[in-house]
């Protein structure tokens, strides 16, 4: 159901209703009217969704036309953007119907995001960042992210790739570690090399490597048969240099 038909059933109904309670029972009047006030709620939670989708949508549609404009100035304005979205989050949730928030569920709840757009806001500005978006220390090296790490459980993947095509273990590692991008291969404090990827084969691929999601990801690009050629290689990493890097 498209929402257009969703608002003509919905008004419908509401117009439908106030004349079969004259013509019902008066046991039922009860239900007849709690079924009005339901559609009227319904109606209102309607319009303060629709209000946070038009919000974001706007967002989005100025975000890709400043991006358009200022493409080297895309750190700072993903940064806006991200703020203007969390305040609508917020603002939708504080305008909800109060029923909607009230029956256990208090302000505080998302009062977590209002924090978080004030950090962003407050680094928009030039400040200091937050305690909270600076990385956490940890003794020894820190863990890698959960995007790196499905990075490196694709490239695994590949590697198995070229290994059924009839390359030995050294071979696809190596081939692996000489065609990914320069641009792919920060995943990697150091340049990437055909050692380090047979270690990530081993960590994360076969059929008892850690879990997380490098095995995730190693186990989706796993599944693909077709022969692998360094075009191939190329626009994979290509793509994912764009969704990811």
């Amino acid at each position: 159901m498209n929402e257009k038909s969703f608002l003509a059933r919905l008004t419908r109904t509401q117009k439908e209703l106030p004349v079969l309670l004259k013509e019902v029972p008066h046991n039922r009047v009860r239900t007849i009217k709690e079924a009005i006030d339901l559609l009227d709620y319904l109606e209102l939670l309607h319009d303060v969704f629709d209000d946070l989708w038009n919000e974001l949508a706007n967002n989005w549609a100025r975000h890709e036309e400043t991006l358009a404009r200022f493409p080297d100035e895309r750190p700072y304005r993903d940064l806006v953007a991200i703020i203007v979205a969390l305040n609508a989050v917020v603002k939708f949730l504080r305008l909800c119907p109060k029923s909607a928030i009230t029956a256990g569920r208090p302000y505080s709840y998302f009062k977590v995001l209002e924090k978080l757009s004030q950090a962003l806001s407050h680094l928009r500005e030039g400040g200091a960042p937050e305690p909270m978006l600076r990385p956490l220390t940890t003794r020894g090296r820190p863990p890698d992210v959960s995007l790196v790490l499905g990075l490196k459980g694709i490239l695994a993947a590949l590697m198995d790739q070229k290994q059924r095509e009839g390359m030995s273990r050294e071979e696809a590692a190596r081939w692996i570690a000489d065609n990914t991008p320069p641009k792919l291969a920060r995943i990697s404090r150091k340049p990437i090399t055909a050692r380090m990827v047979e270690e990530w084969r081993d960590r994360y691929g076969g059929k008892q490597g850690e879990r997380g999601p490098a095995r995730k990801a190693y186990l989706v690009w796993s599944r693909d048969s077709d022969q692998l050629t360094k075009q191939d290689f190329k626009t994979i990493t290509k793509n994912l240099i764009e969704e990811f890097c």
